[in-house]
């Protein structure tokens, strides 16, 4: 019998997007709809850098302190194949029937190219491992940050990661501010800024795997 769960914290941060005008000829709209665009178009790799880094936010991350480096062989990197492997016996022992596997766009594709591990499922561009595991290609992670946040890839490895759980991925309304709050008139600068709150979560812990990359 065991006593109580684990305690995962995952904690709000903020992307935000600006953009540079001229206030002149009364331009705030413009500004405003292309910071919310460049919101738009940016928040997907900002998200996983997060996710993964915790550059900015005190919460869970891929690369934290807690992860576990599965690795058979501690700085002796595996195949795609082998580490994608020994990930999905990572969630079948430890995670809570559906766990995520997530590595660099690079990484994903190499397993997907060369081993056929990874594959989208007909129809779709979602990828999945054989066993049906969801795997996320990240844009904004490189993969060469291992657990701790200071495990550095050597050239030609990198790392790939998994969750225990499903990701969770909670995000508040965009906001921006009026014309009154942006206009800098001693500088006839006009600031737009458009901002989004994420909250990124999972359950049943992280583990990291090193593997080749070439």
């Amino acid at each position: 019998f065991n006593r109580g769960v684990p305690l995962y914290r995952s904690d709000p941060f903020t992307v935000y997007a600006t953009a540079l005008c001229t206030p002149v000829g009364g331009f705030y709209e413009r500004a405003d709809a292309r910071a919310r665009e460049w919101l738009l178009n940016g928040r997907e790799r900002a998200v996983e850098g997060e996710m993964a880094l915790g550059t900015v936010h005190l919460g869970q991350t891929l690369t934290s302190a807690d992860t576990d480096d599965i690795t058979p062989t501690p700085g002796t990197p595996v195949t795609v194949a082998q580490g994608i492997a020994l990930l999905e016996q990572w969630i079948s022992a430890n995670g809570s029937g559906q766990g995520v596997i997530l590595g660099a766009r690079r990484d994903v594709l190499l397993g997907s190219v060369n081993h056929a591990v990874v594959h989208p499922a007909p129809g779709q561009q979602n990828l999945f491992t054989g066993l049906n595991t969801p795997v996320a290609a990240l844009g904004g992670f490189d993969g060469l940050t291992g657990p701790t946040g200071v495990t550095p890839a050597g050239s030609g490895e990198a790392w790939l990661y998994a969750t225990g759980s499903g990701i969770q991925v909670r995000e508040g309304e965009t906001l921006t501010f009026p014309r009154n709050e942006v206009v800098d008139i001693g500088q006839n600068n006009m600031y737009a800024m458009a901002e989004q709150t994420f909250v990124v979560s999972w359950a049943c812990g992280t583990a990291a795997v090193l593997i080749s990359s070439v």
